[in-house]
């Protein structure tokens, strides 16, 4: 899905393409013989809210982009770093919801049943699950200087797919957001490039707003023995 290149025009055909495989979905999961009875019965008791999204048939208008473009900065954060490398020299954030990568396809195996494929989610505690706390280190946040000076991007940072499984999340952007805020306050007063923020004063500075950047003590990463089953 290009969502992140198209125009107004495309987006509304995009998005009325996915309420359309949305709808025949719910059908098929209603009327098919090929379903079982008690799921037919089941989704036939749902619908739409009546009281929401009535201006575009009470489904809603926003699709959930969960992923798109992101920048190629001075630090890539991957799985590696989430799982067995989380502490870094230069952190801004902790982040530790779980790697979060949902199923690519559902293969369908000769003998009856199914596979899921492309599910990441390992976790350190089943119930309730939680994942691994590591650094968001200020690197990841940077595009390289011979690119751009004067830019921080907290949002598209530079972080594989599987990374982002795992930053997505709002209360990890809302930390990083507001260190690059920090940190673009303390660039800008001292007319530097973002690149040359002395991490120190922005660690201190970042310290005087309670914001926490150490790791919680007890092996808390995939390789501690402790590790709890995915």
């Amino acid at each position: 899905m290009h969502w992140h290149a198209a125009d107004e025009a495309e987006r509304a055909r995009i998005w009325e393409a996915h309420k359309q495989y949305t709808l025949e979905f719910l059908h098929f999961l209603v009327t098919d013989p090929a379903v079982p009875r008690a799921t037919r019965e089941r989704f036939a008791r749902l619908g739409f809210c009546k009281d929401e999204f009535a201006a575009t048939d009470h489904f809603s208008p926003a699709l959930y982009v969960r992923e798109s473009r992101r920048m190629q900065g001075l630090f890539v954060i991957s799985q590696k770093d989430i799982l067995e490398s989380p502490e870094k020299p230069d952190a801004i954030a902790i982040s530790s919801f779980p790697i979060d990568s949902h199923d690519c396809q559902r293969i369908a195996l000769p003998g009856g049943g199914v596979i899921n494929e492309g599910t990441i989610f390992p976790v350190r505690r089943t119930s309730p699950k939680q994942g691994y706390a590591y650094h968001v280190p200020y690197r990841a946040i940077l595009p390289k200087p011979e690119q751009c000076d004067n830019l921080i991007v907290p949002v598209a940072l530079s972080c594989t797919h599987v990374g982002m499984s795992s930053l997505r999340i709002e209360a990890a952007w809302m930390t990083i957001g507001q260190s690059a805020g920090v940190a673009a306050a303390i660039a800008a007063a001292a007319d530097v490039p973002v690149q040359a923020v002395p991490y120190q004063n922005l660690r201190a500075r970042l310290v005087a707003h309670k914001q926490v950047l150490d790791l919680p003590d007890g092996g808390d990463s995939a390789s501690a023995p402790d590790r709890a089953p995915q």
